[in-house]
């Protein structure tokens, strides 16, 4: 909550319908363009993208652009270099508080995304080596966006949320994704939809 607080002040495929709000995890920054796997390359960086999306359907957006957002990633690759792999984040703001597997937060200037109706928040660049048998990201590896994992506190309330263009905290839903899918079937995977009345209630 305090974190979200300070972006705020700093001025910061399910496909959607008309008012939802995803976040997650695709192959390309446009996720209707997203594969719905991802395969590592020896020795290649391969890139994903952290993307909210809020294009419905029957064309009618829940929000004009977004200002922030405040969310974790489950399973984040570790950034273990040779022989195993390297994993390089890059946030789309300067504006970022935490860690992205536990509670991470991120604010824009100005809104984001109003044009196209989704805004890539960051990138993943993964370089698996494996050198010998050392297994990294394996088979079926799988990465979830969902909730913050609460603070200590009376308002350590968990988040998955996006501000909007009137700087309105929104519930947003997480969507998982898995790297070298082996099964046929490793499409994008509902997580958890976020209903925070605590929250609403501060502001």
């Amino acid at each position: 909550m305090k974190k979200l607080l300070i972006l705020l002040l700093l001025g910061a495929i399910a496909i959607p319908a008309s008012g939802e709000i995803f976040i997650g995890i695709y192959t390309d920054p446009d996720p209707a363009a997203s594969a719905l796997t991802l395969d590592t390359i020896p020795y290649t960086e391969v890139f994903l993208y952290l993307v909210a999306w809020w294009d419905g359907l029957d064309g009618t957006d829940p929000v004009d652009g977004i200002t922030a957002a405040e969310f974790r990633v489950e399973n984040v690759p570790s950034d273990d270099g040779f022989p195993f792999g390297d994993f390089n984040f890059e946030a789309a703001s300067p504006l970022i508080i935490g860690e992205l597997d536990t509670s991470w937060s991120i604010a824009f200037d100005e809104p984001k995304g109003a044009a196209d109706g989704y805004f890539t928040l960051g990138t993943m660049g993964i370089k698996a080596y494996n050198f010998e048998g050392a297994e990294w990201v394996g088979d079926d590896f799988q990465m979830y966006i969902k909730h913050t994992i609460p603070e200590e506190g009376p308002r350590a309330d968990p988040l998955l949320v996006v501000v909007d263009d009137a700087f309105e905290i929104l519930d947003a839903n997480g969507q998982g994704f898995t790297i070298n899918c082996t099964t046929g079937d490793c499409g994008f995977t509902a997580t958890r939809s976020s209903n925070w009345s605590t929250l609403k209630a501060l502001f």
